[in-house]
């Protein structure tokens, strides 16, 4: 009876310890309902995002200088190099920081039209932003290409080129208009 009476509490105590060790866990790797993981490298996280990236109420958003964050007008050709136009002819509508290089550097943002018919309206807006996180605002260079291959890059033989005249323009900018005046 001894026996019986010792064995029954030895059970009873394993299964004490296992509810409590259920109940308790290890809590190194856990994280509390409502929060979320803290990210790989000790970035700043946010309960919706578990790779630490900011919040959208922290991403930069346009100044007041720029309010509409467009940047609109009117591209055409040149009379003279309107019978060059190769019919599969891409046509890249890019806007670069104005105070960067010009050279070798992608656009911050940028537009691609197969086939376009001139007079073309344009309007360069946040969702035309090439690097996630960038944003439309402040000076920038309009620079248009025409290219003949159809790839993005530098001009080559029979690609037509156009810059705003009076760049660099501010975002919120209308009437930027561009003719594609130079054949290379």
């Amino acid at each position: 009876m001894l026996l019986k009476s010792n064995a029954f509490k030895l059970v009873s105590w394993v299964i004490l310890i296992g509810a409590i060790a259920l109940n308790s866990g290890c809590n190194k790797n856990e994280t509390p309902i409502g929060s979320s993981p803290a990210p790989i490298g000790g970035g700043v996280s946010s309960p919706k995002d578990p790779f630490g990236q900011p919040p959208a109420a922290a991403q930069p958003t346009a100044t007041s200088s720029d309010a509409s964050g467009t940047l609109s007008g009117t591209i055409s050709i040149d009379p003279k190099l309107a019978g060059k136009v190769d019919p599969n002819a891409v046509l890249f509508i890019s806007a670069k920081p104005a105070d960067g290089p010009q050279m070798g550097v992608p656009p911050l943002a940028s537009q691609r039209v197969a086939n376009p018919k001139f007079p073309l309206q344009y309007a360069l807006s946040q969702a035309d932003i090439i690097m996630e996180g960038g944003t439309l605002s402040g000076q920038l260079n309009i620079v248009v290409k025409l290219m003949k291959g159809g790839a993005a890059g530098p001009v080559g033989p029979g690609d037509i080129e156009g810059r705003y005249a009076k760049n660099p323009v501010t975002v919120g900018q209308k009437a930027v208009d561009v003719t594609l005046d130079t054949l290379h």
